[in-house]
């Protein structure tokens, strides 16, 4: 799946249509990506571009990648 563009998302947009839920959905992936104890760059730009989208902003998204890494 990484070696997909991350420029070519799906509609999250339509189906993730408040913060609340793409907040949770960020909080899962980020955590997803340290499921093995360390973050992959490949995969830490895709959930950077992601976050960007959502105007979720660098100190939320430094939030969750604490949480996901206690």
């Amino acid at each position: 799946a990484l070696s997909l563009p991350y420029a070519h998302l799906p509609d999250l947009d339509s189906v993730l249509p408040n913060r609340e839920s793409r907040l949770a959905v960020m909080s899962q992936l980020v955590s997803l990506c340290f499921a093995d104890g360390v973050a992959q760059p490949q995969e830490m730009q895709i959930v950077g571009a992601l976050a960007m989208h959502w105007g979720i902003g660098a100190d939320e998204l430094e939030a969750l990648r604490l949480r996901a890494q206690a």
